[in-house]
């Protein structure tokens, strides 16, 4: 079991390099790989406890696995489907290699923040020497042959990706990093936090924002937050042209990743199909996709899952996730991405931990 769950961890540290597309020239992503191994842990009966917690991931990989069926039969685009039904499916997956050793995981987790760490320093270096073509080794995703890092500051700051395909759903890792090494009371949540504050990502800072003015221990940086938050909100909403004015249009990024928030052109209660949102056609945040792909009633099971599972877990932690999935579900709201798979391996440790005392007392 220990090196199958190694193995998984490896097929991890480059998501965005695919392993199926140097064979099947398909870009899918390395970690379903991992998926080949769920036999091996099948015949491990000794793992195979589920806890009611895991309960409404089991439903969601049972209501995307049958939509997959209904998109062929309807000549849907059942590929991304189908996806959504792999995507948790390894959920579950992680959930039996996390509760099986969490020390492991936790050490994944380290080697794979410091990997980041060093890869943006890396890329840092290439853009600033002017050998930009070598800032996306990691990457060999067919929609990223002429991907060029953008600048941030200057001609020195870039908004590196770090060993993601892009600095949005980097700094998405980054936030879910944060909050994980932050419940382990770890200084490793420190190097998560540099790298967001100086990647020029919008989402990272609201997701700074929202963290601090809800879950600051002091009083004073609380309140400093939190009049940060409300003077953003205020000039966002109340002086948008005039912000992208002065920044050089770079609040409008922003607003591309809420445009159309609360409307749609064509829901249905079932969803017309998921290709629309890969071809750029809608927003990117998590209501237009998944009402688009799923519709109205999906949208609310997929809700009231997501609900049901922060009730029943059992660790106090749980509530620091609650800004990195909102922010990643707003600026990256397709569930395919792995990020949305370590958040819920990061909360299934902090549970296991929560209930094992002497190894949550331990010093990371």
């Amino acid at each position: 079991m220990k090196l199958t769950s190694k193995i998984i961890y490896m097929l991890n540290v480059f998501p965005a390099f695919s392993i199926i597309f140097i064979f099947f020239n398909v870009y899918i992503s390395s970690r379903f790989i991992s998926l080949l191994l769920v036999p091996i842990i099948l015949f491990q009966k000794s793992t195979l406890i589920v806890d009611k917690y895991l309960l409404p991931i089991i439903l969601l990989f049972y209501y995307f696995a049958c939509y997959s069926l209904i998109a062929i039969i309807d000549n849907k685009n059942f590929i991304i489907y189908f996806g959504y039904a792999a995507s948790f499916l390894y959920i579950i997956l992680m959930y039996y290699i996390v509760r099986f050793d969490t020390s492991l995981f936790i050490r994944f987790m380290k080697l794979f923040l410091i990997a980041n760490v060093a890869y943006v320093i890396f890329q840092l270096f290439v853009l600033n020497a002017s050998l930009s073509n070598f800032s996306m080794l990691h990457s060999n995703s067919p929609a990223q042959v002429n991907y060029s890092i953008p600048i941030f500051i200057d001609n020195y700051l870039f908004r590196y990706t770090g060993l993601f395909n892009e600095s949005a759903p980097f700094v998405f890792y980054l936030s879910i990093a944060y909050a994980f090494f932050h419940s382990l009371k770890s200084n490793y949540k420190k190097y998560a936090l540099v790298l967001i504050i100086f990647s020029g990502s919008k989402a990272g800072y609201i997701f700074l924002l929202l963290h601090y003015a809800f879950f600051s221990e002091k009083v004073f940086v609380k309140s400093i937050f939190i009049a940060l938050l409300a003077t953003f909100l205020v000039l966002f909403f109340a002086f948008y042209e005039d912000l992208s004015y002065m920044t050089s249009g770079q609040t409008a990024s922003l607003n591309h990743r809420f445009i159309n928030l609360i409307n749609f052109d064509n829901y249905t209660w079932f969803g017309v199909d998921l290709e629309k949102t890969s071809e750029g056609k809608l927003g990117l945040n998590f209501l237009n996709i998944f009402v688009s792909g799923f519709g109205l009633f999906g949208l609310s099971l997929i809700f009231l899952a997501f609900a049901t599972f922060y009730l029943l877990i059992n660790t106090r932690e749980k509530k620091y996730f609650i800004t990195p999935l909102v922010v990643g579900l707003l600026s990256s709201g397709s569930l395919l991405i792995v990020q949305y798979s370590l958040l819920f391996a990061s909360i299934f440790c902090l549970h296991s931990l929560s209930n094992n005392s002497r190894v949550y007392n331990d010093k990371y």
